[in-house]
């Protein structure tokens, strides 16, 4: 008998050992969520069919007039857009009107509300959203539903190639293509040179308004006039003083020191008595966009004016240097860097002088922008004016 139960749980255990050893099916990637989303659809857009790639248009506004810009093979595109979840709350968005429907405070917020550049080399957009801006041009509008494995940066040929590898949030995305873009660095050009030609009157600058207009009058600056600095222009508003350093040579022959009409990048407007560039200036400075909206400034009128708050409301020091790149913003205990395009504003003034210095993004913050103030590729504007150093 003993024998006999020795034997039944030898088998019981070789049974569970070899049910343990067997591999419990575990479902495929995206399975269940495809049955979700496939079953969503058949809901809310049953007679919607998709595209190549898997989403599914569900609105559109394709015109003739859209067709003569396509956005074809452009690598970026600026678009304004909404995206939502499948219950329709909103997710991300660009526009201030949809700002405003969700109770912000549009008008005393730091945050950029308009159109972004959207970059359209795989890895740096969805799949699924760049999908959507096949057959679109300037001025036309799309809204698809996006499947979750299609809110991926990965780039593959199929499908089902997204549903067995990745995962993400069904999304529902309405586009509305504003420019396609061939050019990234000419669009800036571009924006800033329709900006200095007048279209600066269309936005709110303040006192500034009337200062551009003055100083631009029928001289319209254009591309032409950053040759010596491709994406660099500069205003001068008020000169202040000429400084030279103590050993500086006059030029023989009654010749200028520089080129008719090309800056030196070389010299500076700066000096110590002991004629070298080591001296610390102080500044007051305000940061805008092309449309007027300011980002950053050291003017507390200025930053209650604009809805900012946080920073440091009075002068700031600047450590001068050999050469623009060399400029840092602080004191010898503590100092950051510059954008290339405030050092060179700030290089080409003179002491005690009032400029504005407007530039593209590669001097400034480039593809990636700043936060939620400054878009990537955002053309700036700076406005400086070097004072006496503070009191206290």
């Amino acid at each position: 008998m003993k024998r006999f139960f020795r034997l039944i749980a030898a088998a019981v255990a070789a049974g569970a050992v070899l049910f343990g050893c067997a591999k419990k099916a575990e479902p495929a990637t995206n399975e269940n969520e495809k049955l979700f989303f496939d079953s969503w659809m058949q809901v809310h857009h049953p007679q919607t069919e998709k595209t190549g790639l898997g989403i599914y248009i569900i609105d559109e506004n394709i015109t003739e007039e859209g067709q003569k810009e396509p956005v074809a093979d452009s690598q970026y595109v600026y678009v304004s857009y909404t995206a939502r979840d499948l219950d329709g709350n909103i997710t991300s968005y660009s526009e201030a009107e949809t700002a405003e429907m969700l109770g912000e405070d549009v008008e005393n917020s730091s945050r950029y509300y308009g159109p972004v550049v959207w970059t359209r080399i795989p890895g740096y957009i969805y799949a699924g959203v760049g999908e959507m801006f096949t057959g679109l041009g300037r001025g036309d509008s799309r809204t698809a539903v996006i499947p979750g494995w299609l809110m991926s940066y990965a780039s593959y040929g199929t499908e089902q190639e997204y549903l067995n590898k990745e995962t993400g949030s069904n999304s529902i995305y309405e586009i509305k293509v504003v420019d396609p873009i061939d050019n990234i660095r000419q669009w800036q050009i571009d924006s800033i040179g329709t900006f200095l030609s007048g279209s600066y009157a269309d936005y709110d600058f303040g006192y500034l308004n009337s200062t551009l207009k003055e100083k631009l009058g029928e001289n319209i600056l254009s591309a032409k006039d950053s040759s010596d600095m491709y994406g660099f222009y500069f205003i001068e508003i008020e000169k202040g003083e000429e400084l030279k350093p103590v050993d500086d040579e006059q030029e023989e022959d009654g010749e200028d020191s520089e080129e008719e009409d090309k800056y030196d990048w070389e010299k500076s407007h700066f000096y110590t008595v002991s004629g070298s560039n080591d001296t610390t200036i102080y500044i007051n400075y305000v940061g805008r966009l092309l449309n007027g909206k300011v980002f950053d400034t050291n003017i507390q009128r200025v930053a209650q004016d604009n809805g900012l708050s946080g920073g440091t409301y009075k002068p700031s020091a600047i450590q001068w240097g050999d050469s623009f790149y060399a400029l840092e913003m602080g004191d010898e205990s503590s100092s950051s860097s510059i954008t290339q395009g405030f050092a060179m504003t700030l290089w080409r003034m003179h002491p005690m002088g009032k400029a504005i210095g407007i530039f593209y993004s590669d001097f400034g913050y480039g593809a990636t922008g700043s936060s939620s103030t400054i878009p990537a590729y955002s053309p700036l504007m700076f406005e400086i004016e070097i004072v006496e150093k503070p009191s206290n």
